[in-house]
């Protein structure tokens, strides 16, 4: 596109925003945070990846995210009480003794937690989920699906809850520092940080609808202009 005589009047515009893409390309291949967030999308998990990346990449991001849920797994057991389903409990950690035997106490108590709830197979929870059907990705919800989950899937949860809260790209925060700064204007500069905050909170109700103006107005006027005008 770039060479077609076409678009020549924007061609140098047009090779700019190649080299934008590019290099946002080579970032997702220096990390695995792409892949992991998309396997930890239930609308999503390996399928977008499988299919349209290559599979030397492909193998790698699966590697990345099995390391990870393996370094999870290690740091809590998955229990399964009687009766009950499955739920997550922290590893065994050290405890400070209160008083004389307290801590030959605490070590028969844990022994016996230990034998009454037998740790079950974290990998055989990623093995559930993968093999789950993907869900509705125009009506899902991810946040509440993983909360909603969370005692089905406890160590992917907490994955989630690291993983999918990392933005994709700064474009959020770059718009609300332009908005602070069409905010905190040079006729505007003595404004004090609670002002600021309150007006970013205010022009954002508006922007989202959570504000209307129209509507606050007919609800605080002293009277109504309609009998007003008749009178």
């Amino acid at each position: 596109m770039t060479l077609d005589p076409e678009y020549a009047p924007v061609s140098a515009a047009l090779k700019k925003g190649l080299e934008k893409i590019n290099k946002w390309h080579q970032v997702v291949e220096t990390t695995n945070m792409y892949f992991i967030c998309l396997a930890l999308d239930p609308c999503v998990k390996l399928e977008y990846c499988r299919n349209q990346w290559d599979s030397g990449k492909f193998s790698k991001g699966e590697r990345a995210f099995q390391n990870v849920f393996d370094i999870y797994a290690g740091c809590y057991q998955v229990h399964k009480p009687a009766g009950t389903k499955s739920s997550m409990v922290p590893a065994p950690m050290p405890q400070g003794t209160k008083g004389y035997g307290m801590s030959f106490l605490q070590k028969a108590i844990q022994a016996k937690q230990s034998a009454s709830q037998p740790i079950l197979n974290p990998h055989q929870e990623l093995v559930d989920y993968l093999a789950a059907p993907l869900e509705d990705i125009t009506t899902t919800d991810i946040v509440h699906w993983w909360g909603y989950r969370q005692v089905q899937y406890p160590i992917l949860s907490r994955m989630a809850r690291d993983y999918l809260a990392i933005q994709g790209s700064s474009v959020a925060s770059e718009r609300a520092f332009s908005s602070g700064g069409l905010t905190t204007t040079l006729l505007r500069n003595k404004l004090k940080p609670e002002h600021v905050e309150a007006l970013q909170m205010v022009k954002n109700g508006y922007k989202n609808g959570w504000i209307n103006a129209t509507k606050d107005a007919k609800q605080h006027e002293p009277y109504s202009w309609a009998a007003h005008k008749a009178v």
